[in-house]
C-alpha cells in the first residue's frame, strides 16, 4: 500500500516516522530508567524485541539457525548493540534529559566514518558525506535545543558530565558493533540475525 504513494509524500511520511519512532524511544527509555534499574530495562526492552522479530520470522517461515562460525559474531555485535549500549544509554538518560541524551548519541555516524577512516581497507567518507552527517548531527541539535534549557526536565540525579562519558561510551560500542556487524559478512538472513 505505502509502495504506491508518490515519493513526495512517502519522504515526509519517513520523516515523522523517523522523528515520532525515534524521539519517543528515549522518551520511554528516560522514563523506564527513572522508575527501573538500567539492566532491568535493557533486558526487557531486548527481551521484547527479540520476541517480535522471532515471532516475524516464523510468520515468514523463515529458520532461526545460524552457521555455526557465525554465532560468535551474532553474539559480540549483540552484546555491542542490545547489552552494552542499551544499557549504558538507560544508565545515561537518569542522569540528564532525553533530549540531551538523544543528541549526544547522535555522534554514531560521525564515530563510524571516523573507525571506518582509520581501519586498514576501510570506506572513507568524502566530502558530501560528511556534509550530510555533520548537517543531520546539527539537525537532531536544532530538534533538541528547546529540551536542554528545560529544568523541569532535569533529573534528581543531573550529573552531565557523567553522563557525556557514559553515553559516549553507548554511542561508541554501537559504532563499533555497526563497523563489526558490516565486516564480518554474514550470511544469516537479516531478521534472522537481528534475532
Amino acid at each position: 500500500m505505502l509502495s504506491r504513494l508518490p515519493k513526495s509524500t512517502l519522504v515526509p511520511l519517513a520523516f515523522a516516522s523517523v522523528y515520532l519512532i525515534w524521539g519517543s524511544t528515549y522518551t520511554a527509555i528516560h522514563v523506564a530508567g527513572e522508575t527501573l534499574p538500567p539492566p532491568v530495562v535493557t533486558t526487557a526492552r531486548a527481551t521484547l524485541s527479540t520476541l517480535l522479530v522471532v515471532v516475524i520470522c516464523l510468520l515468514r517461515g523463515k529458520s532461526l539457525r545460524v552457521p555455526r562460525d557465525e554465532m560468535w559474531k551474532l553474539a559480540l555485535v549483540g552484546v555491542l548493540f542490545m547489552t552494552v549500549n542499551n544499557t549504558l544509554l538507560t544508565w545515561g538518560e537518569t542522569m540528564v534529559p532525553s533530549g540531551y541524551a538523544s543528541l549526544v548519541v547522535a555522534t554514531t555516524p560521525i564515530m563510524v566514518a571516523l573507525i571506518e577512516r582509520a581501519l586498514p581497507g576501510g570506506d572513507a567518507m568524502n566530502a558530501r558525506g560528511w556534509a550530510g552527517t555533520l548537517l543531520g548531527t546539527l539537525g537532531i541539535a536544532v530538534l533538541v535545543w528547546p529540551s536542554l534549557h528545560e529544568t523541569r526536565t532535569v533529573t534528581a540525579h543531573y550529573r552531565p558530565g557523567l553522563a557525556i562519558v557514559v553515553l559516549l561510551v553507548a554511542a561508541l560500542a554501537f559504532a563499533v558493533g555497526q563497523v563489526l556487524g558490516r565486516r564480518f559478512h554474514l550470511k544469516a538472513d537479516t531478521f534472522v540475525a537481528s534475532s
